[in-house]
């Protein structure tokens, strides 16, 4: 027997209802006796993008983020989200205990611009690729919840759950690359992505949670930093309601050299997020250092300076929504992520990239939305000069 239930935000992104609200809400009950349930859900999604990039400035510079200068780029490929396949396991409640498990699977449609899935593109091999995302158990309790093993980060996991390009596409990244697109990443935020943990949650409180995790420590690419002797520490406190929502979270880090010296990571975020009578607001900022401008712990040049001292960053986002018809959304936002001058390398001198994204997403019905968006792209330098991007992206997604 199956049962068809309307797919959540957080099952279809991974950071499952599991997490979220304290029990599992998979779309597909596939079976299960003895106080066994065993589920699945998932999505597979497409899109055409189009992105047309500027020139780089009078002095040579270029944007890595935004492709080729002063070319124009059509693809077919996945969004800001792979598709998901997503296998849950709940046990029978004992002795007060409520336990289960979740794994997912994301898989992306496009190769990096090669027809050939094994064909090189001087980058590795170009084909697509299947991204284990989530492998974690939940138990929980009177306690609250315990979660062990790896999904989605604390630290600014919220500002890109509740971001519109989460079910678009926002910036394409490098057009001609493999895997999705970047939706608001360097653009508003930097990637929480998913980490090994174990995880704390309080019970609910009349809507407020208080969350802390212990992560597996990171290297930073790049910088020779490989000395880990401590967990990585994220916090969250959070408060919500029908209407309403607050955040706060936090993550630091040390990372040292074996050859001496040392990288203190860390930052905050905070948002929010208000809807009433189809109108929907969202706001999100961060700040802290070493953080980088896009992703955590990989040095693109804007980890630290060239005296090793960490740069300051910081980042924010603004989106207004309106649904009519109770099916479809028009949305609006801009978001731009900043950082300290002094950085080498890829991104040497950078100032900022800002994005103002519009979009329009229909639900047809529970299991399918489609989706019409728009990007507008910017990155500035702190010596002058800038340069822009234009990112079409028309498609869609089918849920289960």
């Amino acid at each position: 027997m199956s049962t068809f239930k309307k797919s959540t935000l957080a099952s279809l992104v991974g950071a499952a209802a599991l997490v979220t609200a304290g029990a599992a809400n998979a779309a597909v009950m596939v079976g299960g006796e003895n106080g066994w349930e065993v589920s699945f859900d998932g999505n597979v999604n497409q899109f055409y993008v189009y992105t047309d990039v500027d020139g780089p400035t009078a002095d040579g510079k270029s944007d890595f983020l935004m492709g080729t200068p002063d070319e124009k780029t059509s693809r077919l490929r996945n969004g800001l989200l792979p598709a998901f396949f997503s296998f849950n396991v709940k046990a029978p409640t004992t002795n007060g205990l409520d336990m289960g498990a979740r794994i997912s699977f994301a898989p992306t449609t496009n190769s990096a611009s090669a027809k050939n899935q094994f064909h090189s593109n001087g980058n590795g091999l170009a084909g697509s690729g299947i991204d284990l995302r989530e492998v974690f158990f939940t138990v929980d309790g009177n306690f609250g919840q315990v979660l062990m093993g790896r999904t989605l980060s604390l630290f600014q996991g919220k500002a890109i759950l509740n971001d519109q390009t989460l079910f678009g596409v926002g910036a394409s990244g490098a057009p001609t690359g493999g895997g999705t697109t970047l939706g608001r990443i360097g653009y508003g935020y930097t990637y929480p992505n998913f980490n090994s943990q174990i995880r704390w949650t309080s019970p609910d409180l009349s809507g407020f949670k208080v969350a802390l995790a212990a992560f597996d420590p990171s290297t930073i690419d790049g910088l020779g930093m490989n000395v880990v002797d401590s967990p990585r520490w994220e916090g969250e406190v959070s408060w919500a309601n029908d209407m309403f929502q607050v955040w706060a979270s936090y993550m630091q880090q040390d990372v040292e050299s074996s050859a001496g010296g040392d990288v203190d990571v860390n930052g905050y975020n905070v948002g929010g997020t208000f809807n009433m009578a189809g109108f929907g607001v969202m706001a999100s900022y961060y700040d802290g250092e070493a953080l980088g401008s896009a992703l955590t712990f990989t040095d693109l040049g804007d980890i630290v300076d060239a005296n090793g001292d960490e740069l300051d960053s910081d980042g924010y986002i603004v989106q207004g929504s309106y649904t009519f018809a109770g099916a479809t959304k028009l949305a609006v936002s801009y978001g731009e992520s900043s950082i300290e001058n002094g950085g080498t390398g890829l991104s040497a001198d950078l100032d900022s990239r800002s994005a103002t994204v519009v979009g329009l997403y229909h639900d047809v019905n529970a299991n399918l939305k489609l989706v019409a968006e728009y990007s507008k792209l910017e990155t500035e330098w702190h010596n002058g000069g800038d340069q822009e991007a234009d990112v079409f992206g028309l498609g869609g997604f089918f849920f289960w």
